[in-house]
């Protein structure tokens, strides 16, 4: 019996249970970080930080880990625009519309001299959606007037801008969307998906009528199995950004577009007492950038890469024209992470045939940091700006330069391919004439041997620096 009998805590005299202090558990002891540990007289370390941004689950370390992993456009898109030179080329550079997308890059990649700035020019000019005087001027304005009210009327008047000048590619990006969804969905709905999108207008409808059609016959198709199979898996991530894709599409008509400028307009004359002469002169560059916008720039080397890229990553295509598919996804990987908000730089790249003699540029132009301290006044006030140039030039190898402009002032560093050590003096003579025909002051003209390649260290170090500074162009 005694066994059986369950202990209990003693009464008191005052009826009260007087309950045992029970041993409170140890607890357990977390392993350390030195890299979070403070240094001693209160010096902290980054460390912490950086482990931080690199963890797995950090958008930074994604951008990183990608990046590292992608193959660079000197290997991939140089291989592919030095296959196209070499394939057979037909007579003269006016080619069919209907003719292969690699003879038109071929056709493209041969040069004048003047055509490689040109081309270089036009990378840069058009690397944003938002890249005209109107935008420069609105820029500006944002950062004079300090006002959280006027930026979110030039949000609602980029949105506008963006629907109505990319409505092509909305819609393209509607369909894709479409097409990934009916991929990961069982095949009863898929079915069904494709009848619905039959029932789709044609590409020379409005955008409107497009927008209004997907929501009367796409929308409640997915709705329905959404509430019927609880999908959370790819298809959820595939319609999210179909509703995205349509939300952009919707507010693309001109009639908005105009009604947002409109309004934007109207809050600089009432909020910001913006002279009527500034106003006018706003009017006219949204009338410039839209009339600019009804002609797409004319651009042989970056529509034949476009129309090669879209067509080569089409199922199937790329392979029966004798195209790498893995080469063209790095491609286009490269050239997206290029405009990653993590990317320090404008990257500018250019093959190019000049005299029978292949080559491959590379250009990186520094961002102007926001955040940087102002410049030492013995530069009067000019921050300078700090261009890294990679070419592979056929028969005479690998060159590498690093260019620091402060106004006027041109510091040019080259390295060379070792064979050329002997021509240092002419080559050092020969950039000095070029700096001072193109209105610059040279100021220290220094030439190296090229060992290895220096370039892609700096980059890396640059983003690296930059880390905790994003740039959102569009």
């Amino acid at each position: 019996m005694p066994e059986n009998l369950r202990i209990t805590a003693p009464v008191g005299s005052d009826g009260k249970v007087t309950r045992p202090n029970s041993t409170p558990e140890t607890p357990r002891t977390q392993p350390v970080n030195p890299g979070r540990v403070p240094q001693a007289g209160g010096q902290k370390t980054d460390g912490g930080q950086r482990e931080l941004l690199l963890a797995r689950d950090s958008v930074f370390g994604a951008f990183i880990r990608r990046w590292e992993q992608t193959p660079g456009l000197g290997e991939t898109l140089q291989r592919l625009a030095s296959m196209a030179a070499a394939g057979p080329q037909a007579p003269g550079r006016t080619l069919p519309a209907d003719a292969p997308p690699l003879q038109r890059l071929a056709a493209a990649l041969t040069m004048e001299r003047g055509d490689i700035v040109k081309n270089l020019v036009f990378q840069q000019e058009n690397g944003t959606l938002f890249s005209g005087p109107l935008f420069r001027y609105l820029d500006r304005l944002s950062g004079r007037a300090d006002d959280p009210q006027l930026d979110l009327r030039i949000a609602d008047f980029l949105r506008a801008f963006t629907g109505c000048f990319s409505a092509g590619e909305v819609r393209q990006s509607i369909l894709n969307n479409l097409r990934a969804v009916e991929a990961s969905i069982p095949a009863v709905y898929a079915r069904k998906l494709q009848a619905a999108q039959e029932k789709l207008p044609p590409e020379d409808a409005s955008p409107g009528a497009f927008a209004e059609a997907v929501k009367k016959e796409i929308l409640p198709l997915l709705s329905r199995y959404v509430a019927r199979t609880n999908d959370y898996g790819k298809s959820r991530d595939a319609i999210s950004l179909l509703i995205n894709n349509l939300a952009i599409l919707e507010t693309g008509s001109r009639k908005d577009l105009v009604a947002r400028f409109e309004e934007l307009l109207r809050y600089c004359r009432t909020g910001l007492n913006l002279p009527e002469e500034e106003a006018g002169r706003m009017q006219g560059l949204f009338a410039q950038e839209v009339l600019s916008r009804q002609a797409e720039p004319e651009n042989e080397f970056s529509r034949a890469l476009a129309s090669l890229l879209s067509r080569a990553g089409r199922r199937g295509e790329g392979e029966s024209e004798g195209l790498d598919p893995a080469a063209v996804r790095d491609i286009c990987t490269s050239v997206l992470l290029d405009h990653s908000v993590f990317m320090p730089f404008v990257h500018l790249f250019l093959p190019a045939s000049v005299g029978g003699r292949f080559l491959f540029t590379e250009i990186w132009i520094e961002k102007k940091d926001a955040e940087a301290p102002p410049a030492p006044r013995g530069e009067a006030g000019v921050r300078p700006v700090r261009l890294y140039l990679t070419f592979d030039i056929q028969d005479l190898g690998y060159f590498e330069a690093s260019v620091s402009l402060t106004g006027k002032r041109a510091d040019l560093h080259l390295a060379c391919p070792p064979a050329l050590a002997r021509r240092r003096g002419e080559i050092r003579a020969d950039l000095a004439g070029i700096l001072q025909r193109d209105g610059l002051a040279p100021g220290s003209v220094r030439l190296t041997s090229c060992r290895e390649p220096e370039v892609p260290k700096i980059i890396r170090k640059k983003i690296d620096e930059r880390k905790r500074a994003i740039d959102v162009s569009v």
